[in-house]
């Protein structure tokens, strides 16, 4: 029997998944129900981003695909609202009138790409256009960019490290 989830080869979900979904305690419904309502946010952050209507509510909202595999309980539609979200960010600071208002959108883009990072790593692709997009702003090693990756690593670490540490404290955990 294996005990820690590290230990399963099948395994593909983050440890951030048992606590988002923790609310099953007291109902198992109640996890489908968050997973459902966080499928719901895609639209509304795709309608913000300046998507049409309709062809979002089409591709997105009564999509039988998304509505099948959400209702089912796959947690899959949260790394896509963390990545609509971070997007979202990133063309919200390039529209900020005020430097102030720039650093608080990159920030939080910052934190939402560590966030997505950390659910699933793929969206570790996106850093190379993200780093594009701030150095045509600040320049290749302009001190904002460097904001933008110590805020990133810092949340990576911040998320990470007792994830990880809970598992190699775990009476269960064994090390190779």
């Amino acid at each position: 029997m294996v005990c820690s989830p590290y230990e399963r080869a099948t395994f593909r979900y983050t440890p951030l998944l048992p606590l988002l979904l923790s609310s099953t305690v007291i109902h198992p419904l109640l996890g489908k129900f968050t997973l459902v309502c966080i499928s719901l946010l895609v639209t509304p952050l795709l309608l913000a981003s300046g998507a049409p209507f309709w062809p979002t509510h089409l591709l997105w909202t009564l999509n039988p695909f998304v509505l099948n595999i959400t209702t089912r309980g796959s947690p899959e539609s949260i790394i896509v609202v963390l990545v609509v979200m971070l997007l979202l960010c990133i063309r919200n600071s390039n529209q900020a009138a005020h430097l102030n208002e720039r650093v608080v959108w990159e920030t939080f883009a910052a934190v939402t790409l560590a966030l997505a990072i950390s659910w699933k790593i793929y969206p570790v692709i996106y850093i190379p256009a993200i780093w594009a997009v701030l150095a045509s702003r600040y320049g290749w090693l302009g001190g904002d960019v460097w904001w933008f990756g110590t805020v990133t690593l810092t949340t990576l670490l911040i998320i990470n490290v007792p994830l990880w540490a809970m598992y190699v404290l775990s009476p269960s955990a064994t090390l190779s």
